[in-house]
This record gives structure tokens, C-alpha cells and sequence, in this order.
């Protein structure tokens, strides 16, 4: 659940993420995978604020 997060970040899912973290409120903590590399290692806060998904 907590790649789901970054997923419904790049979707641009509000909804998505709110879903992701009413079911797993850890998922706010989770770190950004390998790929792609501009969120390599990133919290969810850090990819959207870095790359403008919203």
C-alpha cells in the first residue's frame, strides 16, 4: 500500500491519496522507489513538492 501512495501522487488523485492514507496512515512516511529517479528516496510531501504532481 505504501508505493500507492507515490502512484496516486503522479496521478494527480486527490482522492487516491486520501484513500491510501485513511487505510495505511504510515504510507505518509513511506520512501519514493527506485524509479523514477527525479523522487528516488523522497516522502510522498517531498515528490509532490518537487515535482509538481498535485
Amino acid at each position: 500500500m505504501k508505493m500507492k501512495i507515490f502512484e496516486a501522487i503522479r496521478n494527480n488523485s486527490l482522492e487516491q491519496v486520501v484513500a491510501c492514507v485513511e487505510t495505511d496512515p504510515a504510507c505518509v512516511n513511506a520512501i519514493a522507489p527506485e524509479k523514477p529517479n527525479d523522487t528516488k528516496g523522497m516522502s510522498p510531501l517531498q515528490a509532490t513538492l518537487t515535482t509538481g504532481w498535485r
